[in-house]
């Protein structure tokens, strides 16, 4: 019970300061969300990865978006399947900072499906945090040929 208040709690506080910042800037919900989120992972950048793992000593790419998404005030499924069905498809030419990718890795070691999240769209330059089992958390250049030809999907959530 003292769980489900404190909840209450952290969301009426998130909605109070999410009103008042979108009216002070401008800004709708969303915009304001994904602001939160992409702020926060950002801050995540250079953490190692681990398996598992949901905290600054160490995290995988999944738990990266789920705990980012949830403290943006989204709840998002915990496991890659329930995120790779989540909100809906869309195509590459409509993809924003905060929208998800999806892609194969090669790599030695990293053989499982991997999901990031985008955080700058420009004419000629898309880029994407994810974690990366050998160097960690990481932004990188979408539009790599590595990246690009990997990906599997985009979904939107916000």
């Amino acid at each position: 019970m003292k769980r489900l208040g404190t909840r209450f709690l952290l969301l009426a506080i998130l909605w109070s300061i999410e009103t008042t910042a979108s009216a002070q800037t401008g800004m709708s919900t969303n915009e304001f969300q994904t602001n939160l989120i992409l702020s926060s992972v950002k801050s995540y950048l250079g953490t190692r990865y681990q398996s598992g793992g949901m905290s600054r000593d160490g995290i995988d790419g999944i738990r990266l978006i789920y705990f980012n998404y949830n403290q943006g005030g989204v709840e998002i499924p915990g496991t890659y399947a329930g995120i790779a069905d989540f909100g809906r498809e869309i195509k590459f030419k409509r993809i924003r900072p905060g929208d998800l990718v999806f892609f194969e890795s090669s790599l030695p070691g990293e053989d499982h499906p991997n999901v990031g999240i985008i955080t700058v769209v420009e004419k000629d330059k898309v880029r994407f945090i994810h974690v990366s089992v050998s160097r960690g958390v990481i932004e990188s250049d979408l539009l790599s040929d590595y990246y690009f030809s990997s990906v599997s999907t985009y979904r939107r959530v916000i």
